[in-house]
């Protein structure tokens, strides 16, 4: 794909805004945080310091201008103003789909965080080192800040497997929901299934890292059109688990695969043997919560506790 100065320049600027705009989290070891903010607050003046203002004095800033710039930050800004087709859309689908993004199903602050960041940086990174010319030399101290970030990242993503098991279940849900048009595809929209993929904040809360790694490494390969739709509903069922729970959910599943051919009644027979294990699932779940609470009860005005 080709791309001009201008457009790498507007990518820049808006990838950069994006970043800014990332709530970062304070919980975090703070030595590791204060550095993340140092570099982010870094991003702008290393991005703007080398824009010469030589002509201003004869032709006034861009705002004074009847004309601007392909590198004009303040035709970037108006850009966004722009009405685009791409930008206006009430497509149930694509809705649904895009809350499915690693940033939004691991539905927890700091993972959000740290993922949105990475997926920024690598476009950046992708904007300013696309071709090995002046443009890109010009930016060398907006490189070294954004190298940095990511140096810092991969520390902390390299600490734990939280983040591999979000990359490994995003890819899933690009294969298993890639036909809008297809079983998958209108059951995402029906049930709004997006609500019940997240991961949330305890991330082996539903499936473990083991079964989602065996899940991920039989099917990463294999073309989406490929995998049957047995496994695509089991492997779904499976990453919802004691979420989907609700039998008025479960009953239209179940019409509809008695409707596909590819479904055997040996199969349909597994599959509401699995629904039936994610209600015995939360009913365990609520039973472990209320026995939780009770232990934590306690009234700060007669300080008596259970």
């Amino acid at each position: 794909m080709s791309l001009s100065d201008g457009e790498r320049f507007t990518r820049i600027a808006y990838g950069i805004k994006r970043i800014v705009d990332l709530d970062v989290p304070d919980f975090y070891p703070q030595s590791d945080v204060k550095k993340i903010k140092d570099l982010i607050n870094n991003l702008w003046p290393s991005f703007l310091r080398n824009d010469s203002n030589n002509s201003f004095w004869i032709l006034g800033g861009d705002f004074s201008s009847e004309s601007l710039g392909e590198k004009s930050l303040l035709k970037a800004a108006f850009e966004s103003h722009e009405e685009k087709d791409s930008d206006i859309t009430d497509d149930s689908f694509m809705i649904c789909y895009d809350m499915l993004s690693p940033s939004v199903i691991c539905n927890d602050q700091e993972l959000r965080f740290f993922l949105g960041l990475w997926v920024e940086l690598e476009n950046l990174i992708y904007a300013i080192s696309r071709y090995p010319d002046a443009f890109k030399k010009s930016l060398k101290e907006l490189e070294d800040n954004v190298h940095n970030l990511q140096g810092l990242l991969f520390k902390i993503i390299s600490s734990e497997n939280r983040y591999s098991k979000i990359w490994m279940q995003h890819q899933l849900y690009n294969k298993i929901f890639s036909d809008r048009d297809g079983f998958m595809g209108k059951w995402l929209v029906a049930n709004n299934l997006q609500h019940m993929l997240n991961l949330g904040r305890r991330v082996d809360d539903i499936i473990s890292y083991k079964d989602m790694k065996e899940m991920f490494v039989k099917w990463q390969f294999i073309p989406a059109h490929e995998i049957p739709l047995f496994d695509q509903v089991t492997m779904v069922i499976k990453m919802m688990g004691r979420r989907f729970h609700y039998t008025h959910e479960h009953n239209p599943l179940i019409d509809n695969l008695k409707k596909e051919k590819s479904i055997s009644k040996k199969q349909l027979t597994e599959i509401k043997a699995l629904l039936a294990a994610c209600v015995e699932l939360n009913k365990k779940y609520e039973k472990e919560s209320r026995e939780e609470y009770q232990k934590q009860r306690f009234c700060y005005f007669t300080r008596k506790s259970l």
